[in-house]
């Protein structure tokens, strides 16, 4: 099922993202103390942390994939998503959803043809940028100013190199300016 596109679950995962989650304590990304209490909200939680999952792949040939439902008529044209991708390497990671490296994740959809079949193509890529060079083709986390912690922590050394290199930052091109810049 993982070149299926399920109209329902398309919608159900749009509206997931725009509810609250709670992380339990257990989780590396966040200090917040809570405990799912009921099967839906660890589903949700265990959901929502897969966002923290390194995708390192790109997809850049549009890949066909399987329709199961109906889509109606007037969905069609293409949505774009930014979102993360990678967020670090084994011995650092970032913290925080905004810090991961941007993906584009691309879907067509098209509604039926002469066969009255709707067909949807999925692609995706990185921004092309310094940090992508950095982090997934030489697999190095770069000390930088972030909206959240790395784990582990910087060191005093690497709090300098993060100043220095905090201006570098080009995986969100445009942002230097009105990014939250921290020093954890």
């Amino acid at each position: 099922m993982g070149n299926t596109f399920i109209c329902t679950s398309f919608i159900i995962s749009c509206a997931f993202v725009t509810s609250t989650i709670a992380l339990s304590s257990s989780s590396p990304y966040t200090g917040v103390e809570s405990s799912p209490s009921t099967f839906l909200d660890k589903k949700k939680e265990e959901l929502f942390l897969r966002w923290f999952d390194d995708n390192a792949d790109e997809v850049t040939e549009p890949k066909k994939l399987d329709v199961i439902g109906t889509i109606p008529p007037y969905v069609e044209g293409t949505l774009i998503r930014n979102g993360p991708g990678v967020f670090g390497t084994k011995e650092r990671r970032y913290t925080h959803i905004f810090d991961g490296l941007a993906k584009l994740t691309r879907f067509e959809i098209r509604s039926g043809g002469v066969d009255g079949k709707s067909t949807v193509e999925f692609s995706s890529k990185f921004v092309a940028s310094l940090w992508k060079k950095f982090l997934v083709d030489l697999n190095i986390l770069v000390p930088s100013i972030t909206i959240g912690q790395m784990e582990p922590k910087l060191n005093l050394f690497e709090k300098f190199v993060a100043l220095v290199t905090g201006g570098l930052f080009d995986n969100v091109p445009g942002m230097h300016n009105v990014n939250v810049d921290a020093l954890y």
